[in-house]
């Protein structure tokens, strides 16, 4: 077994916004001109020190409740474990839940659709929908099923 040349940092510039890119190990072994076993072994070195550097800063932090639902919500959403993420944020695991728990919840509202007010078109009366199509009250909507329309 041979030793290989040591990485540079431009290779690891290269591959890590390849990766970023959603570029497979073959198409960035041939760019670098290296193997792809060897571009795939870097990469996974090059993510794990990433992530136990975040982690480091993240546990020397002050947090304010806000940040740390963003902070739960992103790294739940990367794949991580709540146990493995509370900590991080310096909290017990279901303080971490309640807190993602709430993120969601805010997420959920900021993608809701909007609702609409306008009046029906049969009676006038005024009436609130999600659906920009629908131009009938509830009762009137109702009625015109009843009668076949």
């Amino acid at each position: 077994m041979s030793k290989s040349k040591p990485w540079t940092p431009d290779e690891d510039k290269i591959l890590l916004s390849m990766r970023k890119k959603g570029k497979k190990y073959k198409e960035i072994s041939a760019k670098i001109g290296r193997t792809p076993r060897a571009v795939c072994n870097r990469s996974s070195v090059l993510t794990k020190a990433t992530a136990e550097r975040d982690a480091e800063i993240a546990m020397r932090r002050k947090w304010t409740r806000k940040q740390k639902m963003a902070f739960i919500g992103k790294k739940v959403g990367e794949g991580m474990v709540i146990s493995s993420v509370a900590p991080l944020v310096g909290c017990s695991i279901m303080r971490a839940r309640e807190l993602l728990s709430e993120f969601r919840e805010m997420e959920r509202e900021r993608r809701s659709i909007p609702t609409r007010t306008r009046p029906c078109c049969k009676c006038r009366k005024i009436f609130t929908t999600q659906h920009k199509c629908r131009f009938l009250c509830d009762s009137c909507n109702s009625s015109a099923q009843r009668m076949g329309w």
